[in-house]
């Protein structure tokens, strides 16, 4: 009989404390959920309810196995009300027999366990949330920095199609160059505008020469020559080879399957610089920038100033806006000895933008100027449109490349954050 008393306080006791745990339990996972992803609250008020109901039902299930019988056996018997009256008047013994305190031991061991198992499983729930929470808020800020990029480089687009004199482009229009505003959410706004055709684009080795017009690999190869690199034969033929249709040369796949990348010759137009670096014998080397020389010195300028890729195919060459071109590139188009006519065209067009390239018939006559006219234009069709977007620490950046049609339309031909 004593055993079973033993064995019935020590189950009692456990339906309580193992009940309140699961109570504990729901609440942390109902804590836990406020701080998750809105589509992951769902699953966690749901555990959260399922500790709850356990709980509860356990609570419920010792009330009706221990508790309701015991109060309606004292409330019946009259030995019960007798020790009541006892106890009014005298204090109930304080000590209980040795093994009954062992038992009751036992039961705060596990109680104390299970309470160890509660904490552990809360400050892993309070961690858990503290970083979801920080992760959350750094994703909503990122997306809103990479909305207010994209939103800066949409309005630099409107901008181009907005130009009223589409005609002519040149360094004083008010999309080129860059500024700086701050919105009204406190977001820092940075836009660079780049008209493309002020480098020569290496994709144009792609377009087949015709006539006695400068072919697009001696172009390059000038302006190769006027960067410092005095042997570039090897660099653009290699070039060539990588970007036109055909399967026919000394660079095509046959030759990289000899090597040890074992890739295979693209036969299309360079999508990126990273596209350039897989052609043989261009590295990053190439566009290092070097020490600082005077403008006027021959063979002074860096090569990464004077070339650009454009993502586009096209049956003609992309030409270069001689308003907008860079130094290196117009003397090296003009040709050794027109040193003094790319000064003066230099100078003149700070005055006043060109609206035609016809007064180059005069500076470099005629025959040197349908060599090259393909390549002289005063529009501008590609852009290179940067914007960057910060607050508090964190940035995010975009680079589109944007088209300009004939009628003012601009769209967007490759982007990048």
């Amino acid at each position: 009989m004593e055993a079973m008393r033993k064995h019935r306080k020590r189950i009692a006791t456990l339906l309580v404390v193992v009940g309140l745990l699961l109570i504990v339990i729901a609440g942390l996972f109902a804590l836990t959920a406020l701080f998750r992803y809105e589509y992951e609250q769902a699953r966690f008020f749901r555990f959260a309810l399922y500790y709850l109901a356990g709980g509860g039902a356990l609570l419920v299930l010792h009330y009706l196995i221990f508790t309701l019988p015991e109060t309606i056996s004292d409330l019946r018997s009259e030995t019960a009300r007798r020790r009541r009256e006892h106890f009014k008047s005298f204090q109930r013994p304080p000590s209980a027999p040795p093994a009954r305190r062992r038992d009751e031991g036992g039961i705060l061991v596990v109680a104390l366990v299970l309470l160890g198992v509660v904490s552990l499983a809360a400050g892993h729930a309070l961690v858990t949330a503290r970083a979801a929470q920080a992760e959350a808020g750094h994703a909503w800020r990122m997306q809103a920095l990479q909305l207010a990029a994209l939103d800066s480089a949409r309005a630099a687009m409107q901008q181009l199609a907005d130009d009223p004199d589409g005609a002519v482009d040149h360094a004083g229009k008010p999309w080129a160059g860059f500024y700086e505003e701050i919105d009204a959410a406190g977001i820092s706004r940075l836009v660079r505008v780049t008209d493309l055709h002020r480098t020569f684009d290496l994709n144009n080795l792609a377009v087949p020469a015709t006539g006695d017009q400068v072919k697009p690999a001696e172009a390059l190869a000038m302006i190769m020559v006027g960067c410092g690199i005095f042997t570039p034969g090897r660099l653009v033929e290699a070039l060539r080879d990588w970007v036109d249709a055909d399967a026919a040369g000394a660079f095509e796949t046959p030759h990289y399957q000899r090597q040890a990348s074992g890739h295979n010759a693209a036969n299309r137009v360079l999508y990126g610089w990273s596209d350039l670096m897989l052609v043989d014998g261009w590295s990053a080397d190439l566009f290092e920038r070097k020490p600082y020389r005077s403008r006027s010195q021959a063979f002074a300028a860096d090569l990464v100033d004077s070339v650009t890729i454009i993502p586009a195919p096209r049956d003609r060459v992309i030409p270069l806006n001689i308003n907008t071109m860079e130094p290196a590139v117009l003397q090296s188009l003009l040709g050794l000895g027109r040193e003094a006519a790319a000064e003066r065209i230099l100078t003149q067009r700070k005055q006043a933008p060109y609206r035609n390239t016809g007064f180059l018939i005069d500076v470099i006559g005629r025959d040197a100027f349908n060599r090259i006219s393909p390549y002289l234009d005063v529009r501008s069709s590609y852009f290179h449109i940067e914007t960057s977007a910060h607050q508090d620490g964190v940035s995010a950046r975009l680079q589109v490349i944007a088209h300009r049609s004939e009628p003012g339309r601009v769209q967007a031909i490759s982007a990048l954050f």
